[in-house]
């Protein structure tokens, strides 16, 4: 701080008021005086120097000072302020407390603006300078450096996130994961057409970018459809009958396509030793601060999470064990006693007897989406339990497929609670034995869609009977 140097420069002109001490301090800028303390003494200091190591006893007005020469008042303060400084040692940014670096650094990281969670932020350009500049800097900078973490199903990528979370201040920076867990496809290794369609569909489709640009794309899509061809009936791929410049596009699609395959094996190693999981987990364990999890396809969660959100985009696996790997892992997930938003759509509709998840009291959860999902009339009594203290709180169920239990007992449980619940269309349990057009009149919306069903006119406390009887 200015007021320190300027302090010690005013008592040694006889000036001890506290007040008189802080208005020179930021008359005269402070920290500029620290400029000289890393250089030479300028010359007609040395004697200010001497005096002051030295000092011989005068008066002036009956005050006693500690210097036999009188300088202006603030040439004083300033040269006897550099004195002070160069006693003490060096005064500079690099002897700030650590806390105050912290703080310097987190306004330089932008972080504070950073507020929402599902927005990927990039590690910011100035904290990856300011590790640059020297060790103690870079130590500091670190706590600011990741806030967004995405993870692939690779032996890469988990080993490059397990690095992150053993770095004693990476790790803290950390506050959103998101584990991408779509995998190598097996058809798309065993076959080349099917491998190669994709790009054909879009190269042909390609409308952005200049003129060439659209001419080369459309260029290398002819190409490879042809080469296609040519392998489906078993010639080789010579300049005879395709030129250089498509022999380099021929060749880019076989190296892509033996990368692919590379990979998938690799990947297959990986999920079959069945340390993934574990060593993800393990990984995210040391994440202190982590507070959002995102999933697009599927992430985890810590104690501190406040919202897990998974939302299925790709070709679901309906293999029994496909169902239980991810139903163990989302529920690995969902142990946070902090959780407030609960985002799942699942993809389709389980045929399989027990929940995806299974439900816990979250005494903090507010925000419920769950969409083609299969629960039990148990696990839904269980989720909203809580509800009474939901006071802003939201729970919409769309193409639930009921496990066990009757979709009359859950009306029944949804009515006593005191909650803003939105019900789409519905299956299982009496859905399956009343049949379509049945299930159709109970959840679907009605007036064209726009009015509330019967289900939802219940269950929001309407005085009318439960609309689903026994036969």
């Amino acid at each position: 701080m200015a007021l320190g140097p300027c302090t010690e420069a005013v008592k040694f002109s006889g000036r001890d008021n506290d007040e008189t001490a802080s208005d020179e301090a930021d008359d005269h800028g402070g920290p500029s005086f620290v400029q000289y303390s890393a250089g030479k003494m300028p010359d007609d200091l040395e004697e200010l120097k001497g005096n002051v190591n030295n000092p011989a006893p005068v008066t002036q007005n009956g005050t006693a000072l500690q210097t036999e020469r009188l300088l202006p008042r603030g040439q004083e303060c300033d040269k006897k302020a550099i004195i002070t400084n160069l006693a003490l040692g060096s005064s500079t940014i690099l002897g700030l407390p650590t806390e105050l670096l912290l703080r310097i650094f987190r306004w330089l990281s932008k972080r504070e603006t950073w507020s929402d969670p599902n927005e990927i932020k990039l590690p910011n350009e100035d904290i990856k300078n300011v590790r640059l500049s020297c060790k103690h800097f870079g130590e500091v900078a670190s706590e600011f450096l990741i806030d967004h973490v995405r993870i692939y199903v690779s032996e890469r990528s988990l080993a490059h996130f397990e690095e992150i979370c053993r770095h004693p201040r990476i790790s803290r920076c950390v506050r959103a994961v998101e584990v991408c867990l779509a995998q190598y496809d097996i058809a798309m290794a065993n076959d080349l057409a099917l491998f190669t369609g994709d790009f054909i569909y879009e190269l042909e489709r390609q409308q952005s970018g200049t003129p060439e640009e659209i001419y080369k794309a459309q260029a290398i899509a002819n190409t490879w459809r042809r080469a296609l061809k040519a392998y489906e009936s078993g010639h080789y791929i010579t300049w005879d009958n395709f030129g250089i410049e498509e022999s380099g596009y021929i060749k880019a699609l076989e190296e892509g396509y033996d990368g692919y395959c590379h990979n998938y094996e690799k990947q297959q190693i990986l999920l079959q030793e069945g340390s993934f999981t574990g060593r993800l987990a393990a990984a995210m364990a040391e994440l202190q601060q982590a507070k959002h999890l995102e999933q697009e396809q599927l992430s985890l969660t810590l104690k501190e999470l406040r919202s897990f959100r998974f939302e299925h985009r790709g070709i679901t696996a309906l293999t029994p064990e496909a169902f239980r790997a991810l139903s163990c892992f989302l529920n690995a997930c969902l142990k946070s006693n902090k959780l407030a938003c609960l985002v799942i759509n699942a993809g389709h509709w389980s045929e399989h007897s027990t929940s995806l998840i299974s439900t816990r009291s979250w005494p903090k959860l507010r925000h419920v989406v769950l969409e083609r999902f299969g629960i039990t009339e148990r696990d839904l009594d269980l989720l909203t339990e809580a509800s009474p203290s939901w006071t802003e709180g939201q729970l919409v169920l769309d193409e639930i497929r009921l496990i066990s239990g009757t979709w009359a007992g859950v009306l029944d449980v949804l009515r006593q609670r005191r909650i803003r619940l939105s019900l789409g269309y519905s299956g299982g349990a009496e859905c399956d034995t009343r049949g379509h057009t049945w299930a159709c009149d109970i959840f679907c919306k009605r007036h064209d869609g726009h009015g509330p069903s019967l289900a939802e006119l219940y269950v929001w406390g309407e005085d009318m009977p439960n609309p689903i009887q026994p036969l």
